[in-house]
């Protein structure tokens, strides 16, 4: 009785089988895990590069401004005075518009998106609190006020800055020098010559600035409106302040949003420690310049679908072999699984050359036709043409899951559900204890 029971469990029996088909699908994952390494090396290489692209572009920039900036001078308790601490004055009205040209700029295999940007800005100040600041012991100099932009790298300035005033007067820019305790980023400053401690300042600034990968607009007045307009059809908005009206095409992306008061936060006035930890918040609308190319993240993706498409390749094999009576052996399986692990190999070295959706083809294709024509070879010339297209299917299902970003899971759990439905479907009649009266 025993000799007879065990006898039906032997590597004959399609259940056995089955179960062996299984465990080399969960063994099968390991090589191409191991492409994981591959990809987090060539990917680091490409960090690396781009980096060093996007510090000589003026790296990922940062602008805010324009600010008055006003000298006080106070006295000590020896009666002397002296110049030591300065008040930041915010505009109560303020407008940014960043007109951002990006391109892409390439180094060995890598590339980066690098922009110039043409930035103007409009402020207008309330001065009548100034002279509200005024003591026995504090002077506030508003004669010697500057107007202040800060920006990220001043490396990549790629012109002149001027500042225009109300009057139609113009002044250019200079470099500030960072022992006046101004905080953190790099400023560049303009004076405003018989500046009033009364009523209003109106002014307008331009600026030509390059960088790389991220630009970000801080809100520098009471309330202010940012519009930025570029020709990257790919922006990734982020920072604490998001679009409120944005428009995306082909031919690249307009947004803007208004920050009221309540919103910023910003007073009417700062002192440089108050305006140093303020400034480091960097509470602002920052937009990246995506790249949609990039063949690690790509590659990176269909790896996590792994599991499901050596399971669909073995099931469809194990389906032939059932249909056809042909054995086929453990080896076998285990060599149409490196088939599948050296796709995504070929698919991690094509993409950094041709780009992603070539690639694929390329390497589905080859792959394909390889497992394809080697099923012909196992279960005969007729099988050919069926397990190509079958193939083919599993390989289309994996480059639509690649698309397919937030309705991937759906996609995968309906085509994990189907390829199950199917193998119960074609082994309904299957005697799984191989007891050979096989229907």
């Amino acid at each position: 009785m025993n000799s007879l029971q065990n006898s039906k469990y032997n590597f004959k029996s399609p259940g056995l089988k089955l179960l062996l088909v299984c465990a080399l699908v969960l063994l099968m994952t390991i090589p191409a895990m191991f492409i994981f390494v591959i990809i987090y090396d060539r990917s680091t290489r490409a960090d690396q590069i781009s980096t060093e692209i996007a510090f000589a572009a003026g790296g990922a920039q940062k602008i805010v401004g324009p600010i008055l900036a006003v000298p006080v001078e106070t006295m000590d308790s020896d009666g002397i005075w002296s110049t030591n601490n300065t008040i930041f004055v915010f505009a109560n009205t303020g407008e940014v518009l960043a007109d951002v040209d990006v391109s892409t700029k390439k180094k060995s295999l890598y590339s980066v998106q690098v922009y110039e940007s043409d930035l103007s800005f409009k402020a207008e100040f309330d001065l009548g609190k100034l002279q509200s600041l005024n003591d026995n012991n504090k002077k506030i100099l508003i004669n010697q006020a500057l107007i202040l932009l800060q920006v990220s790298d001043l490396r990549g300035a790629l012109s002149d800055a001027e500042l225009t005033l109300e009057d139609g007067t113009t002044h250019v820019f200079s470099p500030e020098s960072l022992n006046r305790g101004y905080g953190s980023g790099q400023y560049i400053s303009a004076s405003i010559p018989n500046l009033a401690d009364n009523g209003s300042l109106k002014v307008s600034a331009t600026l030509r600035l390059g960088g790389a990968k991220q630009i970000s607009i801080i809100p520098f007045a009471k309330s202010t409106k940012i519009r930025i307009v570029s020709n990257w059809p790919h922006p990734g908005f982020s920072g604490d302040y998001l679009p409120d009206n944005k428009q995306i095409s082909d031919n690249g992306f307009v947004g803007s949003r208004t920050i009221p008061k309540l919103a910023s936060g910003l007073p009417d006035t700062l002192s440089i420690t108050a305006w140093n930890k303020f400034s480091q918040q960097e509470k602002g609308m920052n937009v990246s310049f995506v790249s949609l190319s990039s063949p690690y993240q790509f590659v990176s993706r269909s790896l996590k679908y792994a599991l499901l498409f050596i399971g669909l390749v073995f099931l469809t094999f194990f389906l032939f072999e059932m249909s056809n009576k042909r054995p086929v052996h453990a080896a076998q399986y285990v060599l149409v699984g490196l088939a599948q692990t050296v796709f995504y190999l070929l698919l991690l070295a094509f993409s950094e050359h041709i780009g992603f959706d070539l690639a694929f083809a390329i390497a589905a294709i080859a792959v394909v036709a390889m497992t394809g024509l080697y099923a012909g070879a196992v279960f005969g010339k007729k099988q050919t043409v069926t397990a190509l297209l079958l193939f083919s299917g599993v390989y289309l299902l994996l480059f639509v899951l690649m698309r397919l970003v937030d309705y991937a899971l759906i996609v995968g759990a309906v085509a994990s559900l189907i390829g199950i439905a199917t193998t119960m479907y074609m082994t309904r009649n299957l005697q799984w204890y191989g007891s050979g009266n096989d229907k």
